[in-house]
């Protein structure tokens, strides 16, 4: 619908325009040089702006979104002071700059990337809970994109990146919904422990051990010790222990006994891993 205004209406719009104009030069021009601290009292004190000067004019909303990118971070202690104000901006792009990620024609996983930086680039005491539901139920949208657009592999290889910027309890959601999809497609996940993954060019020690546990010709009782001696390594207490609790964690070995008795065989996950259909997350 097309509003029609006269020409004295136009006059004091274009009034209107040119004052904001000015005003927005003149407050760049005083706080071009000023560090965050005295850039946030000249906003907030100096010239008394807040989140309803950002909703009617888009000028100072970019100038403030601008200032947020680049000196607001996790860390930032000189935010407090400016109570509900502060808070108020900061809700305010998160509605708006979630909405333009959202409608924007990036895929499903650029989305949800671009969410999760959003959401980091807020101190923690500022964190939105829309922007929180937002990309909780994005996340399915990302996985049902990604399996149905790429091979199952590669797929999970993207949701394992995403998973790494994801915190613990979005984790948990994430992972069964995961599993379903690489289940259907006959993938077996393994967990990603301390970015070991047993992927090519990532196997070479995990077939030393596979070959170690094979070898008929060296002792029956296959423990981390022998190993260790098998590969010529000193037998120091925290010897490959990364590596060894991502093998035991993959499930393509597998712990036999316990106490000074443990040793060790292949495990359920090792045959899906030599064709191929183990995939860490």
């Amino acid at each position: 619908m097309k509003v029609i205004i006269n020409n004295r209406q136009h006059l004091l719009l274009v009034e209107d325009n040119q004052r904001w104009d000015k005003f927005i030069q003149y407050f760049t021009d005083n706080t071009v040089n000023k560090n965050s601290e005295e850039w946030l009292n000249d906003f907030f004190n100096t010239f008394s702006l807040n989140k309803d000067t950002l909703l009617n004019n888009e000028s100072l909303y970019n100038i403030f979104l601008d200032f947020f990118r680049k000196n607001v971070y996790e860390k930032s202690n000189n935010l407090m002071k400016y109570g509900n104000k502060i808070e108020e901006i900061f809700d305010l792009i998160s509605e708006r700059e979630s909405k333009k990620i959202l409608n924007s024609k990036n895929t499903p996983l650029e989305k949800i990337k671009k969410l999760i930086l959003l959401e980091k680039k807020f101190p923690w005491r500022y964190k939105n809970l829309t922007l929180k539901e937002v990309i909780d139920r994005f996340l399915y949208d990302v996985v049902k994109y990604l399996f149905d657009n790429y091979d199952t592999i590669v797929a999970i290889k993207q949701l394992s990146i995403v998973k790494d910027k994801l915190g613990s309890d979005r984790v948990k959601g994430i992972l069964p919904i995961v599993n379903d999809f690489a289940s259907e497609n006959g993938i077996t996940l393994i967990p990603k422990h301390e970015g070991i993954t047993f992927q090519k060019g990532d196997e070479s020690r995990i077939r030393d051990l596979i070959n170690y546990i094979k070898d008929v010709t060296i002792s029956p009782k296959k423990t981390k010790r022998g190993f260790l001696n098998h590969i010529g390594q000193t037998e120091g207490g925290g010897q490959l222990s990364t590596f060894w609790s991502a093998a035991n964690q993959s499930g393509i070995i597998q712990k036999v006994g316990g106490g000074n008795n443990i040793t060790y065989e292949l495990g359920p996950n090792y045959k899906e891993w030599e064709e191929g259909k183990v995939v860490a997350f």
